[in-house]
């Protein structure tokens, strides 16, 4: 009985079958161990073979539990085996049943399965071929691949040269264009002073300064600054900028003289691009001021006698003091004209700013600077005014204390009175100013004026009594008196009256 249980438990653990690969020419592989397994019970030959026949091996396979089919590794079919006869395990008759049962049903299946491999042996040769081709192909196609790889190589190493040395090129030509393009800069650079000069002479004033700005940038660039020659030119540039300036304040100073709004606006734009508009109102209200000063003494020195011009250079003043007196009146009238003019040109600027200023807008930050720069313009030049007057009114009475009026006929005296009052009225209207400095001059020598006329008159009437002839004329004194006609300042006046001539 033992060795009953120990068969049964080696029948139970044997492995399952692996399915071969079958060859075209191979036979049933099963055969061999079929027979040895029916050899191991001959005595039970006969009832295997009333077995079969009982049962068909469709029937075999579907009557074979679910579980002997699973793929779960987990699944222990012989421990299963053995808890299905773990109640009938003294039952021999019914342990040698089962153990048929088994081994019908596992030929069963080796059967199926040898018979479906027969049935797709054709197909499996038929794929088997397609598989050589395949492989042949692939073969062919491998050392297609190398054979390409092998020329790609050589093509990438070829394309590489031929890149590297294009690209070398390109380099060479990018750097002889930077240079031919630095070449050309410097080129510029050195025609700059040329080109400058013909913008001046031309009175392209904002051109000239955009020129110079231009180049001075050019010289500060990166590509320029290995080149030796450009620290040279940046100098040059920037004492070519300096001179331009001082042109400018030259040109400036001419505006004093004559005004011209072309110019004029020019001038402003050059001074806009330099950033320098309040430096401009500055010179300008400086060029005015000297103006006044230079025409006042170039026009009194032209009245003044040769002889007192030898020596050390005299004050406005003292050459005020050697005009003769019959020069006076025409150096005042000339003197006043010049003054004129020149308050004349500085109202046209005033009203060219007030033309030119644009309104402030609150909303742009941008035009902040440029309403401030406009805002202290104006500021300045509104404060030129009553500087500019007091300087002219100051020539002229220094003109006027410093002669002397005794020589002068009474009709010369009242010219004098009349040019006088008319540059009064000039500053009135100018800048709203009294011109106490002009009427107090003029009312110091109208007193001496006076005061000596009135003492010739009576020299005169003195001589005309001594030298007549009287004779004693009887009349009652109380009658002349009352009789007498009132001398007023109207009849005196219009006893005096003489036409004013005209300044």
């Amino acid at each position: 009985m033992e060795d009953f249980k120990f068969k049964l438990k080696g029948l139970i653990q044997k492995k399952s079958y692996q399915i071969p690969v079958v060859s075209p020419n191979s036979s049933y592989y099963l055969s061999d161990q079929i027979e040895d397994e029916f050899d191991e019970k001959k005595e039970d030959k006969i009832n295997e073979t009333q077995y079969e026949d009982k049962t068909s091996d469709e029937d075999l396979v579907k009557n074979i539990e679910p579980i002997f089919f699973t793929d779960d590794g987990s699944v222990d079919m012989f421990q299963y085996e053995l808890e299905n006869l773990k109640d009938n395990i003294d039952n021999v008759e019914e342990l040698q049943k089962n153990m048929k049962t088994l081994t019908a049903q596992h030929q069963a299946v080796c059967k199926q399965v040898v018979d479906l491999i027969n049935l797709k042996q054709d197909q499996f040769n038929s794929q088997f071929e397609e598989f050589q081709e395949i492989q042949s192909q692939l073969s062919t196609s491998l050392l297609l691949c190398r054979s390409t790889r092998t020329k790609l190589s050589y093509a990438n190493n070829l394309y590489t040269t031929s890149s590297l040395k294009i690209l070398s090129t390109f380099r060479r030509r990018n750097v002889t264009l930077d240079l031919l393009k630095s070449l050309n800069s410097i080129k510029a650079l050195l025609q700059t002073e040329h080109k400058l000069n013909q913008l001046l002479l031309e009175e392209n004033y904002p051109s000239a300064i955009s020129l110079i700005l231009d180049c001075t940038q050019v010289t500060h660039s990166q590509g320029l600054k290995h080149f030796s020659c450009i620290a040279a030119l940046s100098n040059k540039l920037q004492d070519t900028l300096v001179m331009t300036e001082e042109y400018l304040d030259e040109v400036l100073s001419k505006i004093c003289i004559q005004f011209k709004s072309d110019i004029y606006s020019k001038l402003q734009v050059a001074y806009t691009l330099l950033g320098k508009s309040r430096v401009a109102v500055d010179q300008l209200l400086m060029h005015f001021t000297s103006t006044v000063h230079n025409t006042a003494f170039s026009i009194t020195q032209q009245y003044v006698d040769k002889t007192y011009l030898s020596g050390p250079k005299k004050q406005y003043g003292d050459l005020c003091k050697c005009i003769d007196d019959n020069k006076v009146l025409a150096c005042l009238l000339t003197l006043c004209k010049s003054m004129w003019t020149i308050l004349k040109n500085y109202h046209q600027v005033v009203r060219w700013h007030e033309k030119n200023t644009c309104a402030p807008e609150k909303s742009d930050p941008d035009d902040f600077e440029r309403n401030l720069n406009e805002q202290y313009v104006q500021q300045k030049l509104q404060g030129g005014f009553t500087r500019l007057w007091n300087d002219v009114q100051g020539r002229v009475s220094i003109l006027i204390l410093s002669s002397t009026l005794s020589g002068f006929k009474f009709d010369d005296f009242l010219q004098m009175l009349a040019i006088v009052h008319k540059l009064t009225l000039i500053g009135e209207e100018f800048c709203s100013s009294d011109s106490m400095e002009l009427h107090n001059s003029i009312k110091t020598q109208s007193s001496n004026y006076f005061a000596k006329y009135h003492t010739k008159c009576l020299d005169e009437l003195r001589i005309f009594l001594e030298n007549e002839a009287w004779i004693s004329f009887p009349f009652c004194f109380q009658y002349f008196v009352e009789s007498r006609p009132k001398a007023t300042l109207s009849n005196l006046s219009a006893k005096f009256e003489r036409p004013q001539a005209k300044s």
